[in-house]
């Protein structure tokens, strides 16, 4: 626990004096028209909730509101542009509902700003767990930075994280960065960013919610795709065999890999097919992993062949891409 005199009054990390920021009165008109930021969570879903929390009555709260103000040119924002730092679930149920909108100008805290980092600081700091912010809301908001529009169920509906950090955890970037340290464990977008062109890729040849499809299946075409490339005529072909359930080989002996995850693992797994904490899931992985790859290297796989040991495949899974 930190004392007060613990905290000298010329430390700059408890110096408020510093600060640049204002309170003024604005339109709601006017503070509607203002930009969204950039990193603003989708707030399609809560806006009929908010509508209806406003036709309850009046309240002070709902005329305070925060804004950026950019004092120079960082990320998409131009010296002196102003934009929505909160506000944005009220803005649209105004828009949707003009009878609620105010009819008194709004608070406004503006604050002036002169970093990516430091507003994104002040955006999570004003929209902080407190007020609820789901993990998939948050994606949404890394999507949108992204300009990224989704196709499929799971990338629109952002519940792809695990699969993204699973397919990250043993991995060494060219680079020789660790992707597992410690310094990355809140820095999801770095390891979003490492599996972006794989990730889209998937997206993009539209895999759905078939109830074979999980979050360990996503992990293991993740690390295919950058193992393989995104270009791989054969990755599009396991993806889509896979989407639509076709067996390319199966004989009296031999079947492909998508066959082998489709029916026998999942057969197999069913009561943890779609967990994702990774102690659970782990062996799982490296077994459609393994499997996949076989599909990939046109090798296929015996009936009667049992797989490497556990322990063997954990090892493969671990040295894939390193």
């Amino acid at each position: 626990m930190i004392t007060k005199k613990q905290v000298k009054k010329n430390d700059s990390m408890y110096d408020y004096s510093t600060f640049k920021m204002d309170i003024v009165r604005m339109s709601p008109e006017k503070f509607m028209k203002l930009p969204a930021y950039i990193r603003n969570r989708d707030v399609d879903g809560r806006v009929s909730k908010m509508a209806k929390r406003l036709m309850k009555g009046a309240l002070p709260t709902h005329l305070i509101v925060a804004v950026g103000k950019a004092t120079q040119n960082f990320g998409p924002y131009k010296k002196g542009q102003y934009f929505r730092l909160d506000g944005h679930t009220r803005t649209d149920a105004w828009k949707v509902n003009p009878d609620l909108i105010p009819n008194v100008d709004l608070f406004v805290i503006v604050y002036e700003l002169d970093t990516y980092d430091y507003t994104l600081s002040i955006y999570n700091d004003i929209d902080s767990t407190e007020s609820a912010e789901k993990v998939n809301e948050k994606i949404s908001g890394l999507l949108r930075e992204r300009n990224y529009m989704a196709k499929s169920d799971r990338i629109k509906k952002c519940t792809f994280k695990t699969a993204v950090i699973n397919s990250c955890r043993y991995i060494h970037t060219p680079e020789g960065v660790y992707l597992n340290g410690k310094e990355f464990n809140d820095k999801f977008d770095v390891k979003l960013d490492y599996m972006w062109k794989e990730l889209t890729t998937i997206d993009s040849i539209g895999i759905d919610s078939i109830e074979r499809y999980s979050g360990n299946v996503l992990t293991a075409f993740l690390l295919l795709a950058k193992k393989y490339g995104t270009n791989s005529k054969r990755l599009k072909t396991l993806i889509n065999n896979y989407k639509e359930g076709v067996t390319s080989v199966n004989t009296s002996t031999t079947v492909d890999g998508v066959h082998y995850v489709y029916n026998n693992l999942y057969a197999d797994n069913q009561n943890v097919w779609t967990q994702t904490g990774f102690s659970n899931s782990f062996d799982l992985i490296s077994k459609i992993l393994y499997s996949f790859d076989m599909f990939m290297r046109n090798e296929n796989i015996s009936k009667k062949t049992k797989f490497p040991t556990n322990k063997k495949l954990r090892e493969f899974y671990q040295e894939y891409i390193n």
